[in-house]
């Protein structure tokens, strides 16, 4: 005869021999190594619980430098004009404030920034006009689809609404298809849609971005320039706004912010 286990406890038969007061002894030391067990797991349960929460903790907020808070100094880029000739634009192009962003539509901080950019654009629709340049980081292995799947529904004048949507459902990359994501981003032809995916022609302005980037020293995203204004750390999107706001009324947001870079009739 041997133990039987269950899912509580083991359950020990008492020997032969022992007297009913000793089997009952047997039973109280077995409900004690229950009480005990049963406390162990608990515990085991509660620090497991507590290290998931402080992994997703850490991963959400402390895990590897964040690609755009990777620290320089902010400056004043000259050139920022010739940047416009490897992005697309959202939306609006003649507007007396330009957004350059670096983006990677796998990276979660673009996101982020996305949402400071929908923000202000709501806020100043015809004063703000934002440029995307595509520079997706060689470790996010959907970045790079991501941008092509952008730039194919560009072809049919959906890219605002595919960068809206790529950084929305940005989870689901590599879990849905391309042509699910063609029907969302609301393209008219899927079937050429995907020809343009499976044409590695489609990546030009991709390659120009990333030549562009690499030229300049884009080595995070989101960087951000802001008429020129190249900030050192992605901003809040606070300090974003504020930004925006001193431009429109004619005052530099920052020290350093040559009187140029104002729209004309500002100063």
């Amino acid at each position: 005869m041997g133990c039987q286990w269950s899912l509580n406890r083991a359950v020990v038969p008492a020997p032969q021999g022992w007297t009913s007061s000793s089997a009952s002894f047997g039973r109280t030391d077995e409900v004690d190594m229950t009480t005990q067990f049963e406390k162990l797991v608990s515990a085991i349960l509660s620090l497991a619980a507590v290290a998931i929460a402080s992994t997703l903790i850490h991963r959400e907020f402390f895990a590897k430098t964040p690609p755009g808070s990777l620290r320089r100094h902010s400056e004043y880029v000259d050139s920022w004009h010739s940047m416009l000739d490897s992005a697309r634009f959202l939306g609006e192009r003649n507007a007396p404030i330009t957004v350059i962003e670096f983006t990677d539509f796998e990276c979660p901080f673009c996101r982020r920034f996305h949402k400071a950019l929908t923000t202000a654009r709501a806020k100043y629709p015809s004063q703000l006009a934002v440029a995307i340049v595509h520079f997706p980081l060689p470790g996010h292995d959907h970045a790079r689809p991501a941008a092509r799947a952008a730039e194919c529904a560009a072809a049919q004048g959906r890219f605002t609404q595919a960068v809206d949507i790529l950084f929305e459902s940005q989870d689901s990359l590599g879990h849905k298809t391309w042509t699910s994501f063609a029907k969302q981003f609301g393209v008219a032809d899927t079937v050429a849609f995907g020809e343009c995916m499976a044409d590695s022609t489609s990546d030009r302005m991709i390659r120009a971005g990333l030549a562009l980037g690499q030229s300049d020293d884009v080595n995070a995203t989101p960087t951000v320039l802001l008429n020129g204004w190249r900030f050192g750390m992605t901003p809040t999107d606070t300090e974003f706004v504020r930004a925006i706001g001193d431009i429109i009324a004619g005052r530099k947001p920052y020290k350093g912010f040559p009187a140029r870079a104002l729209p004309q009739g500002t100063h």
